[in-house]
């Protein structure tokens, strides 16, 4: 499971001091990540184009889930006042975002403590001592199901205020631990290592610097856990084409990895989350395209047999791309636009097998279980002379 917590600064890029949605939108797919936390995110502001910004994050990565939470109505720099969550629409907001490629069981918001008067502070930023007001600051909460079980996952982003941040990161650490385990954190907390893991209690997962984006030396963005299970695997703090700061990524996994014989039983459907949308069938709501992790009962066979299939199906595209027939019209039987259909068409059927194995999964269902297994079957017939392809995936005749 990937996840990455980034700060996208509205959007912005510092080197040209443009707001450009498709920047956005290329940042967040190479960052592929399976749970995306962003910070400094704009709603209907005119200097992001009046766009919905976690709208288009979502979009980019393939969410299924997705909440923004506004710390502040207005913007910021100019006229704003604390956002309370009853805004009429199309009001300017800006705040943070939580996207996932899981189904979320429930949503939190936690307003946190603010200084509510203005004060004197030294920003590096102008080298000198200005009067400043602290903006709003909030949190959103998610529990998720991931391939690594339910997790309780919040995301903030903290005041700048040196000990207001470890204040305001002490009352959320209060409110998560009230809420089920395993527990995530991530966000931007303004504050540098080991400060946010003594102050919680709580493990970091990564060790390396954010700010500033260009040659970062220090670490401003963390991913904090309370679950001593989650091993990880990778860390990566890519330089994205949008923001000051860079993103976090995070790859975990459980720390006891289950044998193949139970691996299904025990992490459930783990590459059902790497099939983007457009593989389900078009009337299949989006909740239910990522499925909860504890119904996933497929056979060892009938797993290896979906990755025999997406493996293939992959083979097939990049030829597609390959072999494209310059003049070829589009009524054709060789045309382009009707291999590209027909390419989609099997992995629309294959999405839809794997939800009929995973959703009937009672002895009364068997029937159905047979017909989607014998579905599979057939979709894998037209690459029986593959050296991966097993004699018992044969199709036989069915009455």
């Amino acid at each position: 499971m990937r996840v990455a917590t980034f700060n996208i600064l509205h959007g912005r890029t510092v080197a040209d001091d443009v707001v450009d949605l498709e920047r956005l939108r290329a940042s967040v797919k190479l960052l592929d990540a399976d749970v995306l936390a962003l910070q400094e995110v704009d709603c209907d502001q005119p200097r992001s184009q009046l766009a919905d910004l976690t709208a288009v994050a979502a979009e980019a990565m393939g969410a299924v889930s997705s909440r923004f939470v506004a710390a502040l109505a207005g913007t910021p720099g100019a006229t704003w006042s604390a956002a309370t969550g009853v805004e009429q629409p199309g009001t300017a907001a800006y705040g943070v975002a939580l996207l996932a490629r899981y189904p979320a069981r429930s949503w939190q918001v936690v307003r946190l403590p603010r200084i509510p008067v203005r004060f004197p502070m030294y920003l590096p930023g102008p080298g000198k001592v200005l009067v400043v007001r602290e903006e709003p600051r909030a949190a959103v909460l998610a529990q998720l199901e991931t391939p690594c079980g339910t997790l309780t996952i919040a995301n903030t982003h903290l005041s700048f205020v040196p000990g207001w941040n470890r204040w305001q990161l002490r009352r959320l650490h209060r409110d998560l631990a009230a809420l089920p385990g395993p527990r995530m954190l991530v966000g931007d907390f303004n504050m540098t290592p080991p400060t946010p893991a003594r102050v919680t209690g709580w493990r970091s997962l990564a060790a390396a610097p954010t700010f500033p984006a260009e040659a970062p030396d220090r670490q401003l963005d963390h991913v904090l856990v309370d679950d001593l299970e989650l091993r990880v695997t990778r860390v990566e703090t890519p330089e994205l084409p949008i923001s000051d700061h860079r993103a976090l990524v995070v790859e975990v996994e459980p720390r006891c990895a289950p044998t193949h014989s139970s691996h299904l039983r025990c992490v459930g459907l783990r590459w059902v989350d790497r099939l983007r949308v457009e593989q389900w069938p078009a009337g299949t709501p989006a909740r239910s395209r990522y499925l909860p992790l504890s119904t996933a009962t497929l056979t060892s066979t009938t797993h290896e047999l979906v990755r025999f299939l997406l493996a293939r199906f992959d083979e097939d595209d990049d030829q597609l791309k390959r072999c494209a027939r310059p003049g070829a019209t589009p009524g054709s039987p060789f045309s382009v636009e009707r291999l590209r259909s027909e390419a989609l068409a099997r992995r629309r059927v294959l999405g839809a097998m794997q939800q009929l194995l995973v959703l009937r999964d009672q002895p009364s269902e068997k029937p159905v279980r047979d017909g989607a297994v014998h579905a599979l079957r057939s979709l894998a017939a037209p690459y029986s002379d593959h050296a991966g392809f097993r004699a018992e995936w044969k199709t036989s005749p069915r009455p």
